[in-house]
């Protein structure tokens, strides 16, 4: 009987992403068009640039913390 369950569970979850399309796009991307979608895209990609921007100055900003702690 368990088997079953997670056979039936699996059969749906796959019947949702053949619906949804193979990354479920429909509940991240439901109601926008092609230009908002890559709107979309180049924002998320900003976002991480700007991230790891942010990661590598505070990395900076610590590193010169710490040499200006030591006594010369």
């Amino acid at each position: 009987m368990a088997a079953d369950d997670c056979t039936l569970n699996n059969n749906a979850r796959f019947m949702r992403a053949c619906q949804y399309g193979m990354a479920g796009r429909l509940p991240k991307y439901g109601g926008m068009d092609t230009s908002m979608m890559a709107r979309l895209k180049e924002l998320e990609a900003e976002n991480t640039r700007l991230k790891k921007m942010y990661a590598e100055e505070r990395l900076k900003a610590e590193m010169v913390q710490e040499a200006l702690r030591k006594k010369w």
